[in-house]
């Protein structure tokens, strides 16, 4: 019986911490099929921006296990916008320092690394925009990311 009073605490908490972030407007993740990312697998997101005054952070989280070999990386990114004008970037992700500890969130066997990928952003036009990120490392398959995520969270500039 304790056990199961632990647990549920345990969960309510989770949702109350989960709930107490309300900068975050969108929060997704897509799993990877089998932790293997080929390297002309696009993940997609889409995000309907109704908001065309506040500032944004868009986040890319990535999770990973052990089985990812490298110390970092490389992701192409691209983005839409609602009048279908194209946005092309590559990002560098460290996801372990020097010494091969891993950087970001540890879930036991599980890590999750944020990156900023844009900053203080709006959204000049409203509607959906859309974001693609692939894999640019030189393996064609690449083990060890478990899903990718995107966050878009309101930048509180000191106003409410």
């Amino acid at each position: 019986m304790r056990i199961v009073n632990i647990i549920t605490l345990t969960i309510i908490g989770v949702f109350l911490l989960a709930s107490c972030n309300n900068s975050r407007v969108y929060n997704k993740y897509k799993d990877i099929e089998n932790h293997t990312w080929h390297k002309d697998s696009i993940i997609s997101f889409s995000f309907n921006a109704e908001d065309t005054i506040n500032h944004y952070n868009v986040l890319l989280n990535i999770r990973h296990n052990s089985e990812f070999r490298f110390q970092n990386l490389w992701l192409f990114t691209i983005s839409t916008d609602p009048n279908d004008n194209i946005a092309k970037d590559t990002l560098e992700c460290y996801l372990y320092d020097n010494i091969g500890n891993p950087l970001g969130q540890d879930y036991f066997f599980l890590y999750e690394m944020p990156l900023l990928y844009m900053q203080n952003i709006k959204f000049p036009s409203q509607g959906e925009y859309k974001f693609g990120i692939k894999q640019a490392m030189r393996d064609s398959l690449l083990t060890g990311i478990e899903s990718l995520g995107l966050t878009i969270e309101k930048v509180n500039n000191g106003k409410e």
